[in-house]
């Protein structure tokens, strides 16, 4: 597909519409220009993009300096977190559609005239575009095919990995709602029940079915360097939507986040964070909670993780990853 600057969408004769993109930033200078350049490079005729910074002190704001003529805002001043931010920058949108994209994180080309084309046919609905998660410094990454979004499936998270990944979400500005858009008493888990907010007031998915964006995975990412203190705000989101659950995983839940907290300290890409001893406690306490584990695979799986070397463990994991659809990133991309 050609990029197409017309101010009209070729398929439906109706004016392109605006997209805000909001990068939220802090001290990502080793990054953040190549987000920058993927983002402004788009070739799209309507873009309006929002960088917010929280006091950056690496050189961030010298970079963001340097392209503020291509910016329709940009501040940097300490805030109260990444979720903070990115509400500034949504407050600031003024886009038909809206998304944010983090300072280390990447828009693959062509990405906003895929997505104008897609909020053509449906402007009342939210955008999923798929994902590559990739490596830093690797130039294949694993695609991540966006499908069966559902508060449920948030809520369970013990059951269903990998269904949807934020950097590909973009939504018609006029559902957000009221500000604040997102809760910033989180620090991890915000994008979920962001989302999970949107689809409780009755708003549906699109699946576009093209990657649009990319996630880095690096060793100060959150995902990376900080996967069990996801749990607090994973726990806060499953209360809020446990509603959605049937009766009996519902009684399963609290048994279940204890799986997940195992999971992640038997973890071989979380190093700081291996603890044997911590995991096994969390899986006494699933089994004390609910004897529905001794009848679930996770829970054996995750017996198995515990009792088996962790290069056996690490072996596993990359043949898994080595079986996902791989996606070969843009020379554009680094």
């Amino acid at each position: 597909m050609s990029p197409d600057i017309s101010p009209l969408d070729a398929s439906t004769g109706r004016k392109r519409p605006r997209i805000s993109a909001v990068t939220p930033s802090f001290n990502q200078a080793a990054y953040l220009e190549r987000t920058i350049h993927s983002i402004l490079s788009q070739n799209y005729s309507d873009l309006e993009y929002i960088i917010i910074d929280g006091g950056s002190t690496d050189g961030s704001v010298e970079i963001i300096q340097k392209y503020k003529q291509h910016l329709a805002y940009w501040i940097s001043e300490p805030d109260k977190g990444q979720a903070d931010a990115i509400n500034k920058g949504f407050r600031r949108a003024t886009g038909d559609l809206v998304v944010w994209i983090n300072s280390d994180d990447l828009l693959l080309p062509n990405a906003l005239n895929i997505i104008a084309e897609a909020y053509g046919r449906h402007p009342d609905k939210i955008l999923l575009g798929d994902v590559i998660n990739f490596v830093d410094g690797q130039r294949i990454g694993s695609r991540l095919r966006q499908r069966n979004v559902s508060i449920e499936n948030f809520v369970s998270v013990w059951k269903i990995y990998d269904f949807w990944h934020q950097p590909g979400t973009f939504v018609p500005r006029n559902l957000l709602g009221e500000y604040p858009y997102i809760d910033c008493s989180m620090h991890f888990y915000f994008d979920a029940d962001w989302l999970c907010r949107l689809l409780a007031a009755g708003h549906q998915v699109h699946y576009i079915g093209e990657a649009v964006a990319a996630f880095r995975l690096h060793p100060q990412s959150k995902t990376v360097s900080q996967g069990p203190e996801w749990m607090d705000d994973t726990r806060l989101v499953c209360s809020r939507y446990q509603s959605y659950l049937s009766p009996r995983e519902r009684d399963y839940m609290p048994a279940g986040l204890e799986l997940i907290a195992a999971g992640y300290l038997l973890n071989p890409d979380y190093g700081s964070y291996w603890n044997r001893g911590a995991a096994l406690q969390h899986l006494l306490l699933a089994l004390k909670l609910s004897r529905q584990c001794l009848m679930r695979l996770q829970f054996w799986k995750m017996v198995v993780r515990l009792l088996s070397p962790r290069w056996f463990i690490a072996f596993v994991a990359n043949r898994l990853k080595a079986g996902r659809e791989t996606f070969p990133l843009p020379d554009s991309i680094s």
